[in-house]
């Protein structure tokens, strides 16, 4: 079986896109599986070089990044057309192909190949998201509507869906109750070295992940880091765009926290668990009660931190504690009290800090990559037993 995947996002692009789609691919490669990334072009760079100083990916046999540029009349999409060449090259061969991507805008073209190919190609969404219906959505713009119309014309169609939460994969089989369905949180990126706990704790260094905005707390972090001024207690924020770099700064003195909160726009993945591994004692994630949030979301910010062992102070959501389980202290979202309880609660208590490291590390072992490309294959040999019974049954 080969397995390819496709973004249309552009190689190197800050965020967690591409780096997920990446990890999705190079986990099955690590397996043994040939994996093929189609990619938007990005800048010129040399590939190789990029997966281990940019990424921190080791470079394998059986994973193929194809970056694709985009021309005129197709843009973005020209990723779509050179994956789908890819897929039906492939196919053409009698060799199986399962295609997996978030982006819903390449599922015709796939399903034409698959027409194709019926007993070659198996197609599968991850979602990110929902909108089957847009009930529960605050506001109902027309590109919520589009993105519905699609989702309830095209999901129907395909062979197999990937959820990223179980509340997730419950909303979908729901509405589509005949469409294979599997959930499975994205994975850990496995941390090699060892690791002091204790020299760990002493840095006394929260770390938030990611764009720091309203719905994933940045006012609970600046309230949280007012009240642990007088501990000792430094912030990291990690993450958003250099040109909001200076609108935060200036919010982080407005809220009179500069002097121990410092924010770094978004760093190489990397750079970044470069920085988790040796610079920083706890993780934050105060996401705020939202739907979306609730049910929805599989906080990479958490994932990373597990990754390196670094204990979780997380607001008590389903979604968060469907990823950190019990290697997590959990609070009421946005009591700031509450959080910088529990931050003091590890950083003030070594045998406190060093089981929640413990913690961190088994539940990272957990959700690592591998068995998250190992449980997608599983599902992918049901869906291609399905579509050779369907082709017999023809």
């Amino acid at each position: 079986m080969h397995v390819v995947w496709i973004t249309k996002s552009e190689w190197r692009k800050p965020g967690p896109i591409v780096y997920m789609g990446l990890l999705n691919a190079a986990s099955f490669a690590q397996s043994g599986t040939n994996a093929n990334f189609y990619v938007g072009a990005g800048e010129p760079s040399d590939t190789i070089s990029d997966l281990s100083e940019f990424y921190g990916v080791d470079a394998d046999d059986a994973l193929v990044v194809r970056r694709i540029a985009a021309d005129a009349s197709r843009g973005a999409r020209s990723v779509y057309r050179a994956a789908c060449d890819g897929v039906a090259s492939l196919a053409s061969t009698r060799k199986r192909v399962l295609v997996l991507t978030r982006e819903i805008g390449v599922l015709p073209a796939l399903l034409r190949i698959r027409r194709r190919h019926r007993d070659r190609v198996a197609v599968i969404h991850e979602a990110h998201d929902f909108y089957a219906t847009i009930d529960h959505l605050p506001a109902r713009s027309v590109s919520a509507y589009r993105r519905m119309w699609a989702e309830r014309s095209l999901l129907p169609k395909i062979d197999g869906l990937l959820c990223i939460t179980e509340f997730q994969r419950a909303l979908y089989q729901e509405h589509f109750s005949r469409l294979p369905i599997m959930a499975w949180p994205l994975g850990c990126t496995a941390q090699d070295g060892e690791v002091d706990p204790e020299a760990r704790r002493r840095l006394r260094r929260v770390v938030y992940l990611g764009h720091p905005h309203q719905t994933k707390g940045l006012d609970l972090i600046l309230d949280i880091a007012a009240r642990l001024r007088d501990a000792g207690v430094q912030f990291e924020i990690l993450g958003g765009s250099s040109h909001k770099g200076e609108r935060l700064d200036s919010t982080i003195r407005a809220a009179g926290v500069a002097t121990h909160v410092r924010a770094t726009p978004f760093l190489s993945p990397a750079a970044m668990h470069t920085r988790l591994r040796r610079e920083l004692s706890v993780g934050l994630v105060p996401l705020e009660d939202t739907f979306y949030n609730r049910y929805l979301t599989c906080p990479v910010k958490a994932l990373d931190c597990l990754a390196h062992g670094i204990p979780i102070v997380a607001s008590d959501l389903p979604s968060v504690r469907a990823v950190a389980g019990s290697a997590a202290a959990y609070c009421p979202p946005g009591d700031a009290d509450a959080f910088a309880r529990r931050i003091l609660d590890l950083l003030d208590d070594e045998r406190a800090y060093a089981a929640a490291f413990r913690s961190s590390r088994a539940r990272a072992a957990e959700l690592s990559w591998c068995h998250r490309a190992q449980a997608i294959a599983s599902f992918g040999e049901t869906l291609f037993q399905r579509r050779s019974h369907t082709v017999r049954a023809d």
